[in-house]
Order: C-alpha cells, then sequence, then structure tokens
C-alpha cells in the first residue's frame, strides 16, 4: 500500500471525523432499523479507534518535538522566535 502524504492524512482525519459525525446523526435520529443500527455502531466505534490512533500519533510527534528545544519555533512566552 502507497504511504500517504500529510496533506492525504490530514484530509483522510478530516474526512473520517466527518464520516462519524454522519453515522452518529443517523443513530441519534432514531429511524434506522435494528440491524442497520447495529452496523452503524460497529462501524463507529471502528472508526472512532480509527480516528483515535491518528490523534494519539499526532500528540506523540509534538511531543517529540517539544521536548528537542532547538526544533520549536516558540519561546516560553509562546512567541515566535528568529
Amino acid at each position: 500500500m502507497p504511504r500517504q502524504t500529510k496533506t492525504e492524512k490530514q484530509k483522510g482525519f478530516e474526512e473520517g471525523l466527518l464520516e462519524l459525525e454522519r453515522i452518529l446523526s443517523s443513530m441519534e435520529g432514531g429511524e434506522l432499523p435494528l440491524d442497520a443500527a447495529i452496523a452503524a455502531y460497529e462501524e463507529g466505534a471502528k472508526l472512532a479507534l480509527e480516528l483515535e490512533s491518528q490523534l494519539k500519533a499526532g500528540q506523540a510527534k509534538v511531543e517529540k518535538l517539544m521536548k528537542d528545544k532547538s526544533r520549536v519555533p516558540f519561546g516560553e512566552d509562546g512567541e515566535i522566535e528568529a
């Protein structure tokens, strides 16, 4: 499988979040038959785990950058350093 670019990954996360919101909305409507509601729940749960994994990966990258002060363009006061 080819590697995704940063833009594709971000787009994937954003699209995934929109899809999760769509799933939740359809379930909250209360008009889905039981089988469809269970399938939607299963799909939503899987998607939520994938999105959580992406967020954790992003958080780990930010934490790594914050530990390496030479790569952080912000000072203690939050201002961008030259």
